[in-house]
């Protein structure tokens, strides 16, 4: 919040080093794609990744909520119409204490009615091989041989044969992607496991804008993409670098219920959607922000919002509660 507030608040340097603010004011908010270029070259200086390009997400997710609500459609309908309106959801969760609690977490979330379920972090990768193999036997008995098995493991692993030797562990359990095994640096150890993988590699999520991404189209076989940390507009060139490229992309969402808004939105118009991450932890931002709730239903599917904009609206409530910071 504070980072992305000096980026959108810091006063005008030259050309290519000002606060967003000053870039913005008094522009037409629906001129999104000439507004994203605007900022990015404004702040070259000191952005062109991370902090900057998330600061300049938020305010392109508001502006596709904006232009949407002026031209009564949905945000959806903006980027070229959706392909499903609803998407297969799965629960993302971490790895318990015990393989005995993982296995009781999956099969409480298979209740609720979750066909796809992720396990990660917690102590996943961090002890012991023969305790992730107990952990990735509990995960699936506990959700079953019919449900999709993902497992997150975020950045563990210091090379990529140390991450090989845990995906040959994982391939008997039928697991659908090996999420983040390396540091999101490694691009080279991504791609030599990738070519050796017996389960498909995903990551991406620490990625902010498209360049971030481009040494990943040939390292990855599944791009995660964060809409609020690359926008709507980014995020949709991402995704068309990385289908043309042959990949399939999914959402990384463990947010509020505006970034899973905009992340339905978005993968709701992707070819090669397939599943939507749906973060289930309970706590105010994910569940109190607005006065929608963002949820997979009954039946492990979660609806894209159909009405003007995002289809959200912020409880102003919850938002002066929860508030530690407000930019002016």
């Amino acid at each position: 919040t504070w980072v992305a507030m000096a980026v959108i608040d810091a006063p005008f340097s030259f050309t290519a080093a000002s606060g967003l603010r000053l870039v913005l004011l008094g522009e037409d908010p629906c001129h999104i794609g000439r507004l994203w270029d605007k900022m990015y070259e404004a702040s070259v200086f000191f952005g062109r990744r991370g902090a900057a390009i998330t600061a300049m997400a938020g305010i392109d997710i508001a502006l596709h909520d904006l232009m949407g609500k002026a031209l009564r459609v949905p945000v959806h309908v903006l980027l070229g119409g959706q392909r499903k309106s609803r998407l297969r959801a799965y629960a993302s969760t971490l790895f318990m204490d015990t393989p005995e609690l993982t296995e009781q977490e999956g099969r409480r979330l298979v209740e609720k009615g979750y066909t796809a379920v992720k396990f990660g972090w917690g102590s996943f990768g961090t002890e012991s091989r023969a305790k992730d193999r107990l952990q990735i036997a509990a995960a699936r008995r506990g959700i079953g041989d019919g449900s999709m098995l993902m497992v997150d493991a975020a950045c563990a692993y210091p090379d990529a044969r140390s991450a090989l030797a845990v995906a040959e562990l994982l391939a008997p359990h039928d697991v659908a992607w090996f999420e983040e095994p390396l540091s999101a640096d490694d691009v080279t150890g991504y791609k030599w496991l990738k070519d050796r993988s017996p389960v498909p590699i995903a990551a991406g999520e620490r990625e902010a804008g498209r360049h971030g991404y481009e040494a990943l189209y040939g390292a990855l076989d599944i791009v995660q993409i964060d809409v609020a940390r690359s926008g709507i507009t980014e995020s949709s060139y991402i995704a068309k670098r990385a289908e043309d490229a042959g990949l399939r992309v999914v959402n990384h969402c463990y947010k509020s219920p505006v970034s899973h808004a905009a992340c339905l939105h978005w993968l709701s118009t992707r070819a090669s959607a397939f599943v939507f991450e749906d973060c289930c932890e309970e706590n105010p931002i994910r569940n109190a922000l607005t006065v929608e709730q963002i949820q997979a239903g009954a039946d492990g599917f979660i609806a894209v919002p159909s009405v003007v904009g995002l289809g959200v609206t912020l409880n102003e409530r919850v938002v002066r509660e929860l508030l530690v910071a407000e930019s002016r």
